[in-house]
């Protein structure tokens, strides 16, 4: 017969083990999450200038900033572009590129620039249709091995509203 010290004795004994258990699962997820966030894309948006013109005056919109990676892994960026047109449709903008697959260290910045005439933001409502034309930065980068993101910012709206501006500093692309 077992005496009855030795039973109490594993039945502390597995107890404690399930808590370290438990207690190993909470740290190793919260390790994780760390890990997700230090080591993810952190690219931000700084000294951007947006300069919009009457459309009669040859250059209709301006845009130019610098995309800096302030992650501490380099990110693989894939495109950048402007897009114009439809604030709701994608399928019924121009998208015009302004820099192609590239790299950023830890670090690192990047000057982006691009300016539209204002032919072709007569060409683009024409073709879709609109009154309004819409402004946006769309940047493409690679988040995991393979697996592309892609984040869109608004920039400006012209038409029969005016010109109407986002306020902001420093945009967070990731």
């Amino acid at each position: 017969m077992i005496p009855p010290y030795v039973t109490l004795t594993s039945i502390i004994v597995n107890i404690l083990q399930g808590v370290l258990n438990i207690l190993q699962h909470f740290s190793n997820r919260r390790l994780r999450k760390y890990q997700d966030f230090e080591y993810a894309p952190h690219l931000q948006l700084k000294d951007e200038e947006i300069s919009v013109l009457h459309e009669t005056i040859g250059h209709a919109i301006s845009y130019s900033a610098k995309i800096e990676n302030s992650g501490s892994k380099a990110v693989h960026i894939k495109g950048i572009f402007l897009d114009c047109g439809s604030e709701d449709n994608s399928q019924k903008r121009y998208k015009f590129g302004m820099e192609e697959e590239f790299y950023l260290r830890p670090g690192e910045s990047k000057e982006i620039t691009k300016s539209l005439l204002s032919n072709e933001i007569r060409e683009t409502k024409e073709k879709f249709g609109l009154e309004d034309c819409y402004f946006s930065l769309r940047v493409i980068y690679y988040k995991a091995p393979g697996k592309s993101t892609e984040k869109e910012i608004f920039l400006v709206h012209t038409g029969t509203k005016g010109v109407i501006f986002t306020a902001r500093r420093g945009s967070v692309i990731a």
